[in-house]
C-alpha cells in the first residue's frame, strides 16, 4: 500500500512538472486554453455584436472606432498567440540537455517503481526475467543521466565565462544595447526593417535565422559571395583575428548588396550576435555606410524570446499594426 501511495505521489509530481514545462514552452493560457475560453473569445463576441444585422450601432459615431479597436486587439492577440506556439520547440544546447536530463531521470524513476512492484509478485520465472532486465537497464540510465548533468554544468560554466568576457568587451567598446522589448517602438509602418544575425565564428548554429524569415545572416552573405574571412571557434576569438575590422567592412558591404540592394535603401537594421561581440563592429560598419542600425546584444539562451518577438513584429508590420 505504501508503495502505491509513493508511486501516486511521484506520478502527480511528475505530471505537475510536465504541465509547468508545457505551459512555459507552449505559451498556452492554462485550462482556459484547453477548453477554448480566452480573452480573444470575448473580443470576438463583442465585435460580432457591433457588426450585427439589427443596425443598432449604425448611427453611433463612436461605434466605428470601437470596432476598429476591438479588431486591432483581436488581431494582435492572435499574432502573439501564434508567435508563442510557432516557436515553442526546444532550441539551444542548454534547453536540449535540460530536457534530456529530465526525461532520462523520469524514466529511471519509473524503472525503479516498476522494479519495486514486480518484486512483490513472487518468484515466477517471468517476474525474475523482468527484474533481471530492469537491473540490466537501470545502470545505463544512471550513467546517461550523469553524463547529461555533467554536460549541463560544463555548458553553464562555458556560457557564463564567455558571457562575462563578452560583457567586458562591450563595456570597453562602449557598445549600447537596445533591449528586444523596445524594438517595436523603433519600427515604423512606412519604413522597412530587417533583423541581422551578425555572428562571425565557426562554432555557431543560427537557430533564429533558421526559423525566422525576417532574419538574414552575415555569414550567409559572406559565403555566397566567396568573401568569408578566416573563422575562429568563438566570437571572442574572432575579434582578435588579424584584419578583423577590415573583414567586417567587406562582409557588411556584401550583405548590403545581397539583402538590402544599396546604401540608398530606406531600411532600419536590428543587429544581434551569439554573445553580442561581433555585432558591435558590424553596427559601426552599417552606420558608417549611412544606415540606421541598432545593436540588440547577445542572443545566446534567448533564442526563443528573439524568435517569438521577431515573428510577432513581422506579422504586425505586415498587417499595418506596427509603429506610427
Amino acid at each position: 500500500m505504501g508503495l502505491i501511495v509513493s508511486a501516486l505521489g511521484v506520478g502527480i509530481a511528475l505530471l505537475s512538472l510536465l504541465w509547468d514545462v508545457w505551459k512555459s514552452r507552449s505559451g498556452g493560457s492554462g485550462y482556459g486554453f484547453i477548453f477554448g475560453r480566452s480573452a480573444r473569445g470575448g473580443a470576438l463576441h463583442y465585435l460580432k455584436a457591433l457588426e450585427g444585422d439589427d443596425g443598432y450601432f449604425d448611427n453611433v459615431p463612436s461605434a466605428g472606432a470601437l470596432r476598429e479597436g476591438l479588431a486591432r486587439g483581436l488581431v494582435e492577440g492572435i499574432v502573439r498567440s501564434y508567435s508563442k506556439k510557432r516557436h515553442r520547440v526546444i532550441s539551444g544546447t542548454f534547453d536540449t540537455l535540460a530536457a534530456l536530463a529530465f526525461y532520462v531521470g523520469s524514466a529511471y524513476c519509473l524503472i525503479v517503481l516498476v522494479e519495486e512492484w514486480f518484486k512483490g509478485l513472487g518468484k515466477a520465472r517471468l517476474v525474475q526475467l523482468v527484474l533481471a532486465g530492469l537491473d540490466f537497464v537501470a545502470p545505463g540510465f544512471v550513467l546517461f543521466e550523469l553524463i547529461l548533468l555533467i554536460g549541463l554544468v560544463v555548458n553553464m560554466l562555458r556560457v557564463s565565462y564567455l558571457r562575462i568576457r563578452a560583457r567586458w568587451y562591450r563595456k570597453a567598446s562602449q557598445a549600447r544595447e537596445v533591449p528586444i522589448t523596445y524594438v517595436r517602438e523603433l519600427i515604423s509602418t512606412k519604413k522597412r526593417f530587417l533583423f541581422m544575425d551578425a555572428t562571425l565564428c565557426s562554432g555557431y548554429y543560427p537557430v533564429v535565422t533558421d526559423q525566422c524569415s525576417a532574419v538574414r545572416s552575415l555569414l550567409a552573405a559572406a559565403y555566397s559571395g566567396g568573401d568569408a574571412c578566416e573563422l575562429r571557434r568563438t566570437e571572442l576569438g574572432q575579434v582578435k583575428e588579424k584584419g578583423y575590422k577590415e573583414c567586417v567592412i567587406r562582409l557588411v558591404s556584401a550583405f548590403v548588396r545581397q539583402f538590402i540592394g544599396g546604401r540608398d535603401e530606406d531600411v532600419t537594421l536590428f543587429v544581434f550576435s551569439e554573445y553580442g561581440v561581433t555585432s558591435v563592429e558590424v553596427v559601426n560598419a552599417l552606420r558608417n555606410q549611412g544606415f540606421v542600425a541598432y545593436d540588440l546584444g547577445h542572443v545566446s539562451d534567448r533564442e526563443r524570446i528573439f524568435m517569438r518577438s521577431i515573428t510577432q513584429m513581422t506579422l504586425l508590420w505586415d498587417c499595418d499594426l506596427m509603429g506610427g
